[in-house]
């Protein structure tokens, strides 16, 4: 009885996600021939995405718990679609670091997120390779200074846009 509800759950979303996705894509790709920025936690269209980011993390979760042989090629879909791509540099733009460079002295710019659209795509990730980390030395209550290591803004993109597809199965597994 829990497999056959779990499956209906998994069609619910597959149905709700191929809605969706080509419509918010077709939107996104429209704003960014214009270079308009598509995603603001206030705005519609950035509640839109954030709302698809989840049912598509819910999604692979519940396929790992049915143990779905297809999972990888789910997560590659997800991985390199542009909404994903959107939220993962929408959630630096968001963080408290956006403006730590690395050590390639990069800052957040709107310049850099409409490149940085156009470098997560699946041919530069599968020979993606991280940056050397900038070391930085920030003082302690102490008096002493502990170390910190700052990564470009390129690999922490990459980065969110991993842990976006793949932390729903870590999750599920690990417990």
């Amino acid at each position: 009885k829990d497999n056959k509800c779990l499956i209906i759950q998994i069609e619910k979303l597959r149905r709700r996600i191929k809605e969706d996705l080509p419509v918010l894509t077709d939107v996104i790709k429209k704003c960014l021939k214009v270079e308009w920025w598509p995603f603001n936690a206030t705005d519609i269209l950035g509640s839109r995405i954030r709302s698809l980011i989840l049912i598509q993390q819910r999604y692979i979760c519940y396929k790992t718990l049915a143990e779905a042989k297809d999972l990888p090629r789910i997560q590659r879909n997800f991985l390199t679609s542009l909404v994903n791509r959107v939220y993962a540099i929408q959630s630096i733009a968001e963080s408290k670091g956006k403006n730590t460079s690395g050590i390639d002295g990069i800052q957040y710019t709107a310049a850099w997120r409409f490149a940085e659209i156009n470098e997560l795509t699946t041919a530069k990730l599968s020979k993606y390779k991280c940056s050397l980390v900038k070391r930085i030395y920030i003082p302690k209550a102490n008096e002493k200074e502990r170390p910190l290591e700052v990564a470009t803004l390129n690999d922490r993109a990459v980065k969110t846009l991993f842990k976006t597809v793949t932390l729903p199965t870590v999750e599920d597994i690990s417990d």
